[in-house]
């Protein structure tokens, strides 16, 4: 199959029947599935419609979906915290931390408390 057959294939499989895409390039519908199926575009093409969404839209979606419905839910678990006050060495590693002040001098939260790098990392991240 030609470049050219390729992308007409390609600009077209979600908009035109399968069948007229093959009456346009001449060939049968049967060379048309193989290579959907090489290109991963969908491996079942009705013969006489246009192409329906494939299933990792459907993923994707659903995924997308998942992730907001976790965040939502770690938002709602979390909430009554938020108003919180600090509490023990909250003030000391937080508050009045020179190491978080600055998110461009790695090496200093790093010599703040190196075990507890990734927590102060992100205290930085946060800060600025």
């Amino acid at each position: 199959m030609q470049e050219k057959d390729k992308k007409y294939i390609k600009e077209n499989i979600g908009k035109k029947p399968l069948r007229e895409i093959a009456e346009a390039l001449g060939v049968k519908e049967r060379k048309i599935r193989k290579f959907l199926e090489k290109e991963k575009m969908g491996a079942a093409v009705p013969s006489g419609g246009a192409l329906r969404p494939a299933a990792s839209s459907v993923r994707r979606s659903f995924s997308l979906w998942m992730i907001l419905i976790l965040i939502l839910a770690g938002v709602v678990a979390y909430s009554n915290t938020f108003q919180s006050p600090f509490l023990l060495d909250d003030e000391v590693s937080i508050a009045e931390n020179p190491a978080i002040k600055h998110l461009g001098q790695v090496d200093r939260i790093w010599d703040f408390w190196p075990t507890r790098f990734v927590t102060y990392f992100s205290f930085a991240l946060n800060y600025h």
